[in-house]
């Protein structure tokens, strides 16, 4: 908006949203007031704060790093902090509007200076996006898997600390977001939030569907009822919320079908559903709270399931992401389970069976979830490396041969460019695992058995990435040779080249026995530094008989695929600062199955991209390669004469004419 406002009576106000003027926090009496509102509500009753644009709250003139993190605005939260624990005590909470990042972790101190917890958008930000969506296309198992076990996702602090949730008065509720919002639709999207081993935040009325209106035809006109309309406790006027003729906030078109009262009266109701999902996750905390995530892979992408493990024992969370039945079959006798309990699920709507550790749900009803509890279970099995417990060596880039020792987390000081890692040929298969590191913090962003059989593997090791190495066998020959990181890379055959792009100007790719790897070269960007994504590389691996696919990021317009899109690799800056803040969004390979077996990183004039075959094991693909345009949302503008909301795409015919929704053309990769 415009930054200065007139005022009725002479003079201006600085406003950053609307016509909301922005206070000035340097003026003290400005402080206290805020101080006199905090103590209004705790006065009556209020348990804490969930603070909105924590880290913009004090501007100190041009220059000042988009005037995030002043000085003063730690001094503030501080003193808040302060004065509610001297006056209510210790037990007030106070929650940051900050992401997981190393910038903004920084409000979540660990003597709660601060704040006690922050948000984690991956929900509202990642998985659902801003328009009516077919959960059918938009759900599967891999997917979901990605955004909780992927290194590139908001690793830098752990899932337990954080606290998700899929709706806020930023965007839209579920129902709204939902085609065809049916209760099971929204049963399935609350058990896919709650049961994640974290901190939950439900936005009012998505517990009982609250949709907005009726026609997401009208989403548009009425944005505001979607988002902020009141809580609908009835079916008398204004849903029961107020007895005014004129309401400060709308109230929802759908209120007398979706409301409290009536479902407080059906057994199988919304409402209900979310009630015994809390009720699970107050139980069990050990699981549904504080557990360790691991996925478990189904033989059917439709099959969500993944193991919570708490020291000897574990949960085991199955859900059917589709709209037909489902049989859920896996073995885990290699964790010598005890016979798993139900304890959550309809036991009358499936055949279950146990034997010697296999699992097996037959007729699992769509959109449904179930939930054992075994209490003995071999966790420490899950448990993967953590460098921080072993011994600590610095590793030269000199390139000469050593010898590992696995008890030992090689760090390493890299160079801008990078360096290489040669693993040497004639040592059969070799356990690689590579970390990021923040502060003490480390993040596994690769881990992979390599087969040095028959040569020499190269690894590309990044300045932005890789900070840690650690091998699971002793006596390992490998050397670290000061070289840039894309000199991993073998000899690679051109599959497309445009010089009429702006960006994307050529695709090329190889493969081995090994690895896939591709690069796409580019000249500049296509998006201004804030336009969300910078590419994404479809993959087509035959497999699938769908003729077509749907696909959208975030609040990017929807794209309609000739061919299935088996596999895709997504990079992106970060959205919010325009440029590579950290590790966290700088790349993000949703979407590959086995989301720790890729390497993807950039150079002025590449993206280079290392794909195991683990992940994608077939001889031949199609591929594709886009640059979406967000069509104004970030600001960004596609160049002259270019359509959005794709503006750049490889295979690229300058003759022809692009409908700008469509992905059509692909090029063979072998």
């Amino acid at each position: 908006s415009k930054a200065w406002k007139p005022l009725p009576h002479g003079g201006y106000y600085y406003s950053l949203w609307g016509d909301s003027p922005f206070l000035n926090y340097h003026n003290p009496e400005v402080r206290e007031y805020i101080f006199s509102v905090v103590d209004f509500w705790l006065d009556l009753g209020a348990d804490g704060f969930r603070i909105d644009a924590t880290k913009h709250l004090f501007i100190n003139g041009p220059g000042q790093e988009k005037q995030y993190h002043q000085p003063e605005n730690f001094e503030f939260w501080r003193k808040l902090r302060k004065h509610i624990t001297e006056r209510y005590g210790p037990e007030k909470t106070l929650i940051a509007e900050t992401i997981p990042i190393p910038n903004d972790i920084v409000y979540i101190e660990p003597d709660r200076a601060m704040f006690d917890s922050m948000f984690d958008s991956i929900f509202i930000n990642d998985i659902y996006p801003y328009q009516e969506t077919d959960i059918n296309l938009l759900y599967s198992a891999p997917f979901l898997h990605s955004f909780f076990n992927n290194s590139y996702v908001f690793k830098l602090t752990k899932l337990q600390q954080r606290i998700l949730y899929h709706s806020d008065h930023d965007g839209a509720r579920l129902a709204t977001r939902f085609k065809d919002p049916t209760p099971e639709k929204l049963k399935l999207g609350a058990s896919i939030l709650i049961l994640t081993p974290s901190h939950t935040k439900i936005y009012a009325g998505d517990e009982i569907g609250i949709k907005g209106f009726s026609d997401f035809k009208d989403f548009k006109n009425k944005w505001f009822h979607a988002t902020v309309a009141s809580m609908a406790w009835d079916d008398t006027k204004n849903a029961g919320f107020t007895t005014s003729d004129t309401p400060v906030i709308p109230i929802t078109d759908d209120y007398k079908e979706w409301n409290v009262k009536v479902q407080e009266s059906k057994p199988d109701s919304l409402l209900k559903y979310y009630r015994r999902l809390f009720a699970l996750k107050k139980k069990y905390p050990q699981y549904f709270f504080k557990g360790e995530r691991y996925n478990v892979t189904a033989s059917d992408d439709k099959l969500y399931s993944y193991l919570l493990s708490d020291n000897g024992n574990a949960a085991l969370v199955i859900m059917n992401l589709s709209d037909k039945p489902k049989t859920f079959k896996n073995d885990f006798s290699i964790y010598n389970p005890s016979k798993g309990r139900l304890i959550f699920g309809d036991r009358s709507k499936s055949r279950i069976k146990q034997k010697d550790g296999v699992v097996e749900i037959t007729d699992m009803p769509a959109y449904s979830t179930y939930v054992f509890k075994f209490s003995r279970f071999d966790t420490k099995m899950l448990e993967s490396v953590n460098p921080s417990t072993m011994k600590q060596a610095s590793l030269p880039l000199d390139g000469v041969e050593k010898l590992s020792d696995n008890q030992t987390a090689y760090n390493i000081e890299m160079p801008v460019e990078g360096a290489v890692l040669r693993i040497f040929k004639g040592q059969g298969k070799v356990l690689l695992s590579a970390f990021s590191r923040y502060q003490q913090n480390y993040t596994n962003i690769y881990q992979d058995e390599l087969d040095t059989s028959a040569k020499n593997i190269l690894i590309p090791l990044t300045s932005s990435r890789t900070d840690a190495l650690v091998f699971s066998q002793n006596n390992i020959r490998f050397a670290v040779e000061h070289r840039a990181a894309e000199q991993a890379f073998p000899p690679m055959k051109k599959l497309s080249e445009s010089i009429e792009n702006k960006n994307l100007r050529a695709l090329w790719t190889a493969k081995d026995k090994d690895f896939w790897y591709f690069k796409i070269d580019k000249v500049d960007y296509a998006l201004q530094s804030n336009g969300g994504l910078d590419f994404a590389l479809f993959i087509n691996t035959g497999k699938s008989v769908i003729k077509q696919q749907w696909i959208s990021f975030w609040r990017l317009p929807d794209i309609i695929s000739r061919i299935p899109i088996n596999d895709l690799i997504l990079y992106e800056r970060h959205i919010r600062t325009g440029k590579v803040q950290t590790d966290i969004n700088a790349m993000r390979p949703m979407g590959i199955g086995i989301p720790d077996k890729s390497f993807i990183f950039e150079t002025p004039d590449a993206f280079w991209i290392m794909v195991s075959r683990k992940a994608i094991p077939e001889e031949k693909l199609e591929v594709s390669a886009i640059v979406w345009s967000a069509t104004g949302n970030w600001g960004d503008t596609p160049p002259q004469g270019k359509p959005a909301p794709i503006v750049e795409r490889l295979p690229f015919d300058s003759q022809k004419t692009y409908d700008p929704r469509r992905v059509d053309d692909y090029v063979k990769a072998e």
